[in-house]
């Protein structure tokens, strides 16, 4: 943790190998110092100044982890396609009868949102 500003180093605590931030968290799960991310702030920390047209990457997945080598810049392309392919890795399978509940509920839902129009 000594590669961290000292401001952004006392707000994390190792967990799992990934460097947890302590401080605000969006309702997302991403940390925010001072208004911004810091996931971006500890890669600037690290590697100087980011382009542009790049986002910071989590490699390990982990929206409040701040440690630099789980942090790579990507392009916005490659960067939505990563968070779906995980997203597809962790999504469960649902059988018939579970999408046939979830259609339910959401008709319920709905048909309660127009009767209260």
């Amino acid at each position: 943790m000594m590669i961290l500003p000292p401001a952004l180093r006392e707000r994390v605590r190792p967990h799992g190998g990934c460097w947890v931030w302590t401080g605000t968290v969006t309702p997302a799960g991403y940390a925010r110092f001072n208004g911004r991310y810091a996931h971006r702030l500890a890669w600037v920390a690290m590697n100087g100044p980011m382009p542009a047209d790049q986002v910071v990457h989590h490699t390990c997945g982990t929206r409040a982890c701040v440690r630099p080598d789980h942090l790579v810049l990507m392009g916005r392309g490659p960067h939505v396609a990563a968070h779906r392919a995980r997203e597809r890795e962790t999504r469960p399978v649902l059988t018939l009868e579970q999408r046939r509940e979830r259609n339910r509920q959401a008709q319920r839902i709905w048909r309660a949102q127009q009767r209260r129009r």
